[in-house]
């Protein structure tokens, strides 16, 4: 949820292999981000293609998952408030 609020890097897999990104902050569940040309290659390109622009997109959809926690534990409201605290530090 912090990562979430704040922004944060990531490592997304891609067909290239991992490739390591940075999410905006209040990034929600069902966001997108698009990485132009970091997709699919060009299945059956022509004589003398630029490999670069006869790509696809590789687009990424964001699922923020809330941590489970029991919200009359005092434990673990004070640590949680006391990170949601720190994000204006």
């Amino acid at each position: 949820m912090i990562e979430a609020l704040q922004g944060s890097r990531i490592t997304v897999q891609t067909v290239d292999g991992p490739l390591n990104i940075v999410t905006r902050p209040g990034i929600c569940t069902g966001d997108t981000m698009r990485l132009k040309h970091f997709g699919a290659p060009e299945f059956n390109p022509p004589d003398g293609y630029d490999p670069e622009t006869l790509r696809g997109d590789h687009i990424i959809k964001f699922k923020v998952i809330l941590p489970n926690y029991d919200p009359t534990s005092t434990n673990e409201k004070d640590l949680l408030l006391k990170q949601l605290l720190d994000l204006d530090e």
